[in-house]
């Protein structure tokens, strides 16, 4: 006998076969790995990542906005943890009133970043766009203010390539502007695994953690300069966002089949069959299936880009 476990989210079904303690053949299991503090570390990555890619495809979907969200230097930049943390709560409670106006419901996403150097704070978020992609951009943008700004003289467009936000208040400096906002309409393929390996990789708590493990491996303490900010967790969401649940099922079969095969109606995702053994030796298999067919949408979106590549 052996375990399936499944997910469910979006337009993708997750498919995971594995052997256990309990439900295994004669002979199954292999030898255990030793749990070094790397590996453990980034085992949590690869589950923070797996979970998020989840939520990603239970919740969102072609024609929704991905942007990042950046500040310019001076008085207006947060110069701690409590200020970077009140000023994303503010943007989101602010969108969310601007989306419940129009008759929407606010859904998003957002993890924060300190840059490479560690001093660089900025977020990455994800939110639905009922309103359609266009419409969404604008609302993120009239939000992404300094706190002395008012509604009125945020006005936003962006200026060609050059992204820089220009107001229609004649005489106004785009200082208005905490810093950048960089829109990108999401791919219509209904999975997002790159985005979320993207997200969590540049969350602040992964950096703090990668950044600990180099320091300890020199014997160096750490310093104020350049301290990456820790969040709660590597990444935070509205609370109305379906978070999909494993379907467990035990199946009688001696043994699962390494051969995967897509059923009706769906594909498997290149490169999400993946082979190997937990902690315990016991062995695994999973893989990613998707359905050919869109669901979830009913009416198409405003154009935007929809090219699938890394984000950010």
């Amino acid at each position: 006998m052996y375990k399936k476990i499944v997910y469910r989210a979006g337009r993708t079904v997750e498919v995971i076969k594995c052997y256990s303690h309990r439900y295994h053949p004669k002979g199954a299991k292999g030898p255990s790995q030793k749990k070094s503090p790397e590996k453990i570390a980034e085992a949590n990555k690869k589950q923070q990542e797996k979970k998020l890619n989840r939520i990603i495809n239970a919740n969102f979907g072609e024609g929704d906005l991905y942007c990042t969200l950046t500040y310019e230097d001076g008085d207006h930049k947060p110069r701690n943890e409590d200020e970077l943390k009140k000023d994303i709560q503010r943007f989101m409670r602010n969108l969310k009133g601007m989306y419940e106006r129009r008759g929407f419901e606010l859904k998003y996403i957002y993890t924060c970043s300190m840059g490479k150097r560690g001093n660089n704070p900025h977020f990455h978020t994800i939110v639905n766009a009922p309103m359609g992609y266009q419409g969404a951009v604008e609302l993120v943008k009239r939000q992404w203010k300094r706190k002395d700004a008012t509604l009125e003289e945020t006005v936003l467009a962006t200026q060609g390539d050059k992204k820089r936000p220009i107001f229609d208040v004649e005489g106004e400096e785009p200082s208005l502007m905490k810093g950048f906002v960089k829109p990108e309409a999401l791919y219509k393929d209904g999975e997002y695994r790159s985005l979320a390996n993207y997200m969590i990789k540049n969350s602040g708590e992964i950096q703090k953690a990668e950044k600990e493990q180099k320091e300890n491996k020199v014997g160096q303490t750490g310093s104020e300069e350049g301290k990456v900010v820790k969040f709660r967790r590597a990444y935070e969401h509205s609370r109305n966002l379906v978070v999909p649940q494993p379907e467990v099922t035990i199946i009688e079969a001696e043994r699962f089949s390494e051969k995967v095969k897509a059923p009706k109606g769906y594909y498997i995702e290149p490169g999400s069959v993946r082979k190997g053994s937990d902690w315990s030796g016991w062995p695994y298999i999973t893989y990613t299936l998707i359905s050919i067919k869109p669901r979830g949408r009913t009416k198409p979106p405003d154009k935007g880009r929809r090219e699938k590549r890394k984000c950010g």
